[in-house]
């Protein structure tokens, strides 16, 4: 299970699909985060300041626990899609089972809002992270990010709202 850690080291899932891709994006040789002087390279962003429509291109480097992830311009060539985030109004930590369960639903529920097409139609995948219990009790965090994908592992060009794929 990946996971990543908040500002203040508390931890985040992922689903295991994100980790299947990117063990494929590694393979094929794709590259990714890098806060260098190149324009194209993605820039790194903290796990509670990313959102909705923020693009990220992904390597072998997200590791399973993450305070940080690649975001990229959804113009130029990108692994994911933040298509949604979900607000968990649940008052005490459900535990990760009921927050996958929530998670999945959630998302596939807003999937085709964004993309234009069912997602059991679509050549895209569905994934998730949701909050772990440290970042639910200390930072609050009660939001589920909703992350989509191609699933022959390759990359966006542009974003997939109302792209109909």
């Amino acid at each position: 299970m990946l996971k990543r850690t908040g500002t203040h080291g508390y931890t985040r899932s992922i689903r295991p699909s994100v980790h299947a891709l990117i063990s494929v994006l590694a393979l094929t040789g794709l590259v990714a985060c890098s806060d260098d002087t190149d324009p194209d390279a993605p820039k790194t962003e903290g796990v509670l300041e990313v959102d909705t429509g923020q693009c990220l291109l992904v390597d072998e480097a997200l590791g399973a626990e993450v305070s940080k992830l690649p975001v990229i311009e959804c113009d130029k060539p990108h692994s994911h899609e933040i298509f949604a985030t979900v607000e968990n109004t649940t008052e005490v930590y459900p535990g990760l089972t009921a927050l996958e369960t929530f998670a999945e639903r959630e998302c596939y529920g807003d999937f085709e809002g964004f993309v234009g097409i069912s997602p059991f139609d679509s050549s895209l995948f569905i994934t998730w992270m949701v909050p772990s219990l440290d970042g639910w009790n200390d930072e609050d965090d009660r939001t589920v990010l909703c992350i989509l994908g191609r699933k022959d592992g390759g990359q966006l060009q542009t974003t997939a709202k109302g792209l109909d794929v």
